[in-house]
């Protein structure tokens, strides 16, 4: 769904809701920023299985953000590689981050940021589902103005 940013932490389900952020900004033919979000039961989720460990005290240790950072980056390069081939583009992204805190604050950066440039972000909620886990997602995109266009454009939605 296309979302004016005002509008992104709502959807996501309130500023106040513990959340996991990855961020990277991507360049190329299509220029912009994503941003890998999960809910704290979530990260409970992939900490457990992947890292054989708990989130604590709403804070990530070095090996957690490290895990954060990785499982996001496969998702980023994930979505962004399936954009890329879909409109035909050349998309590069860059080292992501991760951050854990509330949803206001993990996307306050990124909206901000793009905010400059753009008044809209695509929102894209995902759940990964196994034969006992269920991993909830949301991919947000955020691109600049030109971009906006040639993504219409190759969508023929222009």
């Amino acid at each position: 769904m296309l979302l004016r940013l005002d509008k992104v932490p709502e959807a996501l389900g309130g500023a106040e809701k513990a959340m996991a952020g990855i961020y990277a900004s991507f360049s190329g033919e299509l220029k912009g920023s994503v941003l890998m979000l999960f809910p704290e039961e979530s990260v409970k989720t992939l900490f457990r299985l992947l890292g054989n460990c708990e989130l604590e005290k709403h804070s990530l240790d070095e090996y957690q953000d490290s895990l954060l950072s990785e499982v996001g980056n496969i998702c980023l390069c994930w979505y962004l590689s399936a954009i890329s081939k879909m409109i035909d583009v050349e998309i590069m992204p860059c080292v992501p981050v991760a951050a854990y805190d509330m949803a206001g604050a993990v996307i306050d950066l990124a909206l901000i940021r793009m905010g400059m440039v753009s008044d809209r972000a695509l929102l894209v909620l995902t759940d990964f589902k196994g034969e006992i886990n269920e991993i909830h997602g949301a991919f947000l995109m955020m691109l600049e103005p030109e971009s906006q266009k040639l993504l219409a454009q190759r969508l023929g939605v222009a």
